[in-house]
């Protein structure tokens, strides 16, 4: 009884590994085929990357007319991707301002903060407003002085001021640091300006 029982096991054993075996040799063989059409097809198709000459009865002015379209539609994608970068950061701006406000307002109504630690949360309240209203005055005063779009980010020490130019020169940095300066004391290795295009 014990010998058919261990017969019958084996057996299963095998049956078992038959079909998966089966299987196998399916998989490998669609995988062959399949393989075998789709180099058959790139043959015939272009790869990526490839330069195609489509017309030559262009003429020369047609082929200036076409980089200037060219030139100018690349210019607008560039205005679009700068205004959506200058937007989705005035949207992150908000929601980490937000975030900050929401955490002093659940620290400060808590219920077990000593006074010494509501005078802190309180002081650092105090000092958030302030760094937001300079923030808005300077973004305000930059764009007043003719700059596009400006972005000011202020902490205790440093700002980083984000502008929308072509490329800025000397007396344009320096209006923007004094524009920082008006509102804010901060050293000067600790400002930075980036401009955007």
């Amino acid at each position: 009884m014990k010998k058919l029982r261990i017969n019958m096991i084996i057996r299963k054993k095998h049956l078992i590994i038959a079909g998966l075996a089966l299987v196998l040799a399916v998989g490998l063989y669609a995988n062959f085929a399949i393989g075998n059409q789709v180099k058959s097809a790139s043959k015939t198709t272009d790869n990526y990357g490839d330069t195609k000459f489509v017309s030559a009865d262009l003429t020369a002015s047609d082929a200036q007319k076409t980089d200037i379209v060219t030139d100018t539609e690349a210019k607008e994608a560039t205005a679009a991707s700068t205004d959506e970068y200058f937007a989705q950061a005035r949207i992150d701006k908000k929601n980490s301002r937000a975030e900050a406000t929401e955490v002093l307002q659940s620290m400060y109504s808590g219920g077990d903060l000593t006074k010494d630690e509501m005078a802190v949360v309180a002081q650092d309240a105090v000092q958030m407003t302030d760094l937001m209203e300079a923030e808005t005055k300077i973004e305000t005063m930059l764009k007043a002085q003719g700059f596009e779009d400006v972005l000011c980010y202020l902490s205790g020490k440093s700002a980083n001021i984000i502008v929308k130019t072509d490329g800025l020169d000397t007396a344009q940095a320096a209006q923007i640091k004094n524009a920082l300066l008006s509102e804010v004391d901060v050293a000067g290795e600790n400002i930075t300006i980036v401009e955007v295009n």
